[in-house]
């Protein structure tokens, strides 16, 4: 009898600003076979994609792209910050960013940085005002 074929791995960056939401994702993440590199906010992220690409990056930091971004994770969401995610991902690789809210200036940013974008809203109760908003980017 054969074993059924293993479920595919990659090469995972978690960016999380929450210590303890970092290491319960990258725990269960790498009990599924997964390389994990851990982030704390934007400048770890980059320093880790200089020395690493990345199958799928998850972004959970902040409250999205604006109007609450810290100074460290602001140079994620700029320009030169999008340039490198794309550069880091690897073939069929994609960026999962947390939001809560719409960012259309993020949207159009991230289209100018060569990304395809798709946002799926996940309700959060009877307020769409707390919905929580998730962006997957692409490259083209």
């Amino acid at each position: 009898m054969t074993s059924p074929p293993s479920a595919p791995t990659g090469d995972l960056l978690v960016v999380d600003d929450n210590r303890v939401n970092r290491l319960l994702l990258g725990r269960a993440l790498e009990q599924l076979g997964h390389t994990v590199t851990f982030a704390e906010n934007g400048r770890e992220a980059l320093a880790a994609l200089e020395r690493r690409r990345a199958d799928l990056i998850l972004l959970d930091i902040d409250n999205g792209p604006e109007p609450f971004t810290r100074p460290s994770n602001a140079t994620l969401y700029d320009r030169a910050g999008l340039d490198l995610l794309r550069h880091a991902l690897k073939e069929k690789g994609c960026v999962l960013l947390w939001s809560g809210f719409q960012s259309e200036s993020f949207e159009a940013a991230a289209r100018d940085a060569g990304f395809s974008v798709a946002r799926r809203v996940v309700a959060n109760g009877p307020r769409p005002d707390l919905d929580h908003h998730i962006y997957v980017l692409r490259v083209n």
